[in-house]
């Protein structure tokens, strides 16, 4: 009786020392199956125990300083108006999170975030692609899965392609080229705004849709938020930045 005893004292001790070891795992594991392997949850998780996102980071800094830009306007940035539909490429906005990753397959880079004080979640999703034979990743936006902005983020780029890029950006929305190539601007329509920049080190082509009334007010809330714990909200210096892509 007492080497039974033992017997079983010992088969649940290695149980407990089976679950132990494969705990953070198994829990990895329903994580991502009832939550979803693109889901805040899933990649904190993961952090936690490996100390490292599970994905390929979209952008290194943070993703206040991508959408500020649009919030707050430059005075010294052209600003046009256009009254042509601006578009991201072939996707439209406000597309879904599940729809949008069907169509288009698994990400090359990947970043989620916990927008406070709201709780909602904001996600990148990022590809490579091609313009004009340089290579550039377009990055798209959600906010509690739902596409609002996109970006086309060059870092390699001559000053030609940044010129063409330029003209054929002015000429689609504007019919004209009015501002030198490397020059910063807006173009913007009732809904929906293109931010042009150069910063040097970088060319970034943002698009953002402000059709969706509780995306902005989500974002002027954390906007706001930041402002309260940290004063006014300052943009890295393009060296700082835009190395980090």
């Amino acid at each position: 009786m007492p080497t039974q005893i033992i017997y079983i004292a010992v088969a649940i001790l290695v149980v407990i020392l089976i679950i132990a070891v494969t705990w953070p795992r198994l829990k990895l594991f329903f994580t991502r199956v009832f939550r979803g392997k693109y889901s805040l949850a899933y990649v904190s998780l993961y952090r936690k125990y490996y100390m490292k996102s599970p994905y390929t980071h979209c952008i290194k800094d943070e993703f206040v300083f991508r959408i500020l830009s649009f919030f707050e306007k430059s005075k010294d940035t052209k600003q046009f108006k256009t009254n042509k539909t601006i578009q991201f490429g072939e996707t439209p906005f406000f597309i879904r999170h599940n729809d949008f990753i069907k169509t288009f397959g698994k990400p090359y880079c990947f970043n989620t975030y916990l927008i406070q004080p709201s709780n909602n979640t904001l996600k990148i999703i990022g590809y490579k692609e091609q313009m004009l034979n340089t290579d550039m990743k377009a990055l798209y936006y959600f906010i509690d899965n739902t596409f609002f902005m996109g970006e086309y983020v060059f870092k390699e780029i001559t000053h030609e392609t940044i010129n063409e890029i330029s003209n054929l950006l002015q000429k689609k929305y504007l019919d004209d080229k009015l501002t030198e190539g490397t020059d910063d601007f807006y173009i913007e329509n009732k809904d929906t705004m293109i931010y042009f920049s150069y910063t040097g080190f970088a060319l970034i082509l943002g698009y953002y849709c402000r059709k969706d009334t509780q995306i902005n007010n989500i974002l002027e809330e954390y906007f706001t938020e930041m402002r309260t714990t940290s004063g006014d909200i300052k943009i890295e210096h393009p060296d700082e930045l835009y190395d980090k892509l």
